[in-house]
């Protein structure tokens, strides 16, 4: 297929994600809980810290140019906590996902049930992705060239590691035989899957292009509105991000039932779906 081509079938298979997520507008729910749970979580280490002993590491480091052993493994324990809250909730969603494409209303304890029973899985594979991740920082933080090698590399990671969450919940593999599964699947539907992936993108861009010529337009006149807009622009912005991440789960489920099964999904025309693994 040619590249306009991939595009266009990429084109129709977000169309078609985002026709899931109107149908069964409880899959929305997961990443909203998944973004308070964290905000709860960074609250309570910042609470329970004290904002007296972070200022005082932060002072520490400025001075000595390291950061004290107590406040690293702090940190540390925040990120990996955060890690494990994103996918957790990321595996409750491919779960909830699957059952709507079949046709079932779902509920959060659909979802909760699928991730529930994988806990191992997910905290194992939280671990991997959450240590990949610090690699990279550490990466990006060498001045000669870190930020283009970590956007090469996390780029590659990122699409390699696409469908290990819905071969851990739907195989029952482990972490690193999902990782090798996710890497023959994705080389089959690399083409549709980061084409899908930007027609998405795209379709999000254009519903919040509205929001940002009228928040231009009352900054222009210096309107008491402007608040407002700033406020509703910032609510609907935020919403728009959690579009874009259902849709990406439910794509990511749609093309992996189809990898595995080659057969049609409810909802999707097999025509495109047949197109992404060519």
């Amino acid at each position: 297929m040619g590249f306009f081509d991939r595009l266009s079938n990429g084109w129709q298979l977000g169309k078609q994600s985002l026709a899931v997520i109107w149908n069964d507008k409880s899959l929305a729910l997961f990443p909203l809980i998944s973004g308070i749970a964290s905000v709860g979580i960074i609250a309570a280490f910042y609470l329970g810290i004290g904002p007296d002993n972070i200022q005082g590491w932060i002072e520490t480091q400025d001075k000595t140019g390291e950061i004290p052993w107590l406040g690293a493994l702090l940190a540390l324990i925040l990120y990996f906590a955060l890690s494990f809250v994103t996918i957790y909730f990321n595996a409750a969603l491919i779960g909830a996902a699957a059952l709507s494409l079949d046709g079932k209303d779902t509920t959060l304890g659909d979802g909760f049930k699928a991730a529930n029973a994988h806990l191992l899985s997910i905290l194992a594979w939280s671990v991997v992705s959450g240590t990949v991740g610090l690699l990279l920082s550490v990466i990006e933080s060498n001045e000669k060239g870190g930020r283009i090698l970590r956007s090469i590399i996390g780029t590659a990671w990122s699409a390699l590691t696409y469908f290990v969450m819905p071969v851990m919940i739907f195989e029952r593999k482990n972490v690193f035989s999902s990782v090798g599964s996710s890497i023959n699947l994705m080389k089959q539907s690399w083409g549709e899957n980061v084409s899908a992936q930007f027609s998405i993108w795209l379709y999000t861009l254009l519903l919040s292009l509205p929001v940002f010529l009228i928040f231009i337009y009352y900054a222009n006149i210096e309107s008491t509105r402007t608040i407002h807009i700033i406020i509703f622009g910032t609510v609907y912005i935020l919403a728009l991000t959690l579009l874009n991440q259902i849709a990406k789960s439910v794509l990511t489920v749609v093309l992996y039932r189809f990898a595995m099964a080659k057969q049609s999904v409810p909802g999707f025309d097999t025509k495109n779906l047949d197109n992404a693994f060519r």
